[in-house]
């Protein structure tokens, strides 16, 4: 397989299998191994890699607990990480990605798998970030958990350990603040008109529910959005994309087309769209849609691939021929599973993916994404 952007690739692992099967398979790719953090981070640093992919169990460490170290090594912590693995609890994986990894691929079938994450890496290319979002914390798994999450949907994330340095070098300007209440006890009096002055209501606190004397501070200086611990981390992530994605009027004016064979699946995506005002058409199958086209101004496509007569791959090739439609963004929804046409829709044009089932956050945000795409 051809991948043009990573060309030098660092697998952590103690197999010779993987590794055999690896250098056969991406036979374009220049391999280098290690089989533990230390000799591994040596080595991503003096190849200066473009690809890291770590097994999730070794014998002197997790795969985690090395993607934590990489993500703490300045010239090497951008990396895009990739675990391999055969675990498939859910706790292992929320503690990958709190590590920082980019993506986690089971050992099952993992060539096709891995080649399928390479693809939309490739496709991807270099990330345009739409928004800006500082978390002050000391508690760097909160920190990659949510880098890990939001980055792909356009979201810089940088972490300070204090409100003092960011004060100090304040050369960024942020969308969002999150200051973590391990942060929030230290150095907080001062710096709370200069925040609430510099970024308004975009400022979100993380506390402790009896902590009543930091709750007050903030509250008397105008800050009004707390999220209190423990939370679920995903309930957390979910509810941050909706304050940085949802607007009800984002998509004003905007006339959406959607395409599936799915009634069920017409009416959800549908009450999404309209609750951020878009103008939304629907069609049961691509020949009735193609004749909307002809009759109606159309800003976005949003296709099924699976449909009667034609399907979504022969849909997009239709699009992409006609002069009229050839520029309207396109983003394919499937299960994704189904790697290959996923693939062949990318390279025939489609400008993303959302795989079902999908969350309504998802849908928002890379709706919004590829407008922003087009300004």
């Amino acid at each position: 397989m051809d991948i043009k952007n990573y060309t030098k690739v660092l697998l952590i692992d103690d197999s010779k299998f993987i590794q055999n099967i690896l250098q056969t398979e991406f036979h374009n790719l220049k391999f280098f191994h290690s089989e533990d953090s230390d000799s591994a981070i040596k080595c991503a640093y003096e190849n200066n890699v473009d690809l890291i992919i770590v097994s999730g169990v070794l014998k002197k460490e997790n795969g985690y607990e090395i993607a934590l170290k990489i993500r703490n090594i300045p010239a090497i912590q951008n990396t895009p990480i990739i675990m391999l693995s055969s675990n498939k609890d859910e706790r292992f994986i929320n503690k990958a990605y709190a590590s920082g990894i980019n993506s986690f691929i089971s050992k099952e079938n993992f060539v096709d798998n891995l080649q399928y994450i390479l693809s939309l890496f490739e496709k991807q290319g270099t990330k345009t970030y739409h928004t800006k979002l500082l978390l002050i914390t000391d508690n760097k798994n909160l920190f990659y958990s949510l880098k890990a999450r939001l980055n792909n949907l356009g979201v810089f994330i940088e972490s300070k350990f204090s409100i003092d340095t960011l004060v100090a070098a304040d050369d960024k300007k942020f969308d969002y603040i999150i200051i973590d209440k391990n942060i929030a006890q230290y150095n907080i009096s001062e710096y709370l008109k200069y925040l609430k002055y510099q970024y308004s209501n975009n400022i979100m606190v993380l506390a402790d529910k009896n902590n009543q004397n930091l709750i007050d501070n903030f509250a008397m200086n105008g800050f009004k959005k707390f999220y209190f611990k423990p939370f679920i981390i995903d309930e957390f992530i979910s509810d941050l994309i909706k304050i940085i994605f949802i607007k009800t009027n984002a998509l004003t004016d905007k006339n959406i087309l959607v395409v599936d064979d799915s009634e069920i699946f017409r009416q959800q995506i549908t009450h999404i769209l309209q609750s951020m005002n878009a103008n939304v058409i629907t069609a049961e199958e691509p020949t009735i849609a193609l004749k909307i086209l002809e009759e109606k101004k159309t800003d976005l496509i949003i296709t099924d691939i699976y449909m009667p007569n034609i399907d979504g791959e022969r849909f997009i090739q239709i699009l992409k021929q006609n002069e009229r439609f050839k520029d309207i963004p396109i983003i394919v929804i499937s299960t994704a599973d189904r790697k290959n046409k996923i693939i062949a829709c990318f390279e025939l044009g489609a400008d993303d993916f959302i795989g079902k089932p999908f969350v309504e956050e998802e849908i928002i945000a890379r709706v919004k994404r590829v407008f922003e795409k087009k300004i």
